[in-house]
């Protein structure tokens, strides 16, 4: 079986621009939500962009998600983001390295 080994450092700092970016997706989604958006194209995107980002907890779990754990759930899916990026960055890193 192969050794797979993860870049820390890498799967860190994805994890805390995803966490960011969720964060960041969640305001711009209640600020639709609430009216107050506005017509900024790029927070519309933001906006749009929150109902893809809070798969798998919040798509796949709803019954089971409530006021304490929907931020828990989306930090969930901020490390899961991450861990596949983090997976998909090494992988082509690998084969470049092998072709």
């Amino acid at each position: 079986m192969k050794n797979i080994k993860i870049n820390a450092v890498l799967f860190i700092l994805l994890t805390l621009f995803f966490w960011v970016f969720i964060f960041a997706t969640l305001i711009a989604a209640a600020a639709e939500d609430e009216g107050t958006l506005g017509n900024c194209p790029i927070w519309m995107l933001f906006a749009r962009l929150f109902y893809i980002l809070r798969f798998p907890t919040h798509t796949l779990l709803w019954e089971f998600i409530n006021g304490v754990t929907f931020l828990p759930a989306l930090m969930l899916n901020g490390l899961f983001y991450a861990f596949i990026t983090e997976r998909i960055i090494s992988f082509l890193r690998n084969k470049r390295l092998r072709a």
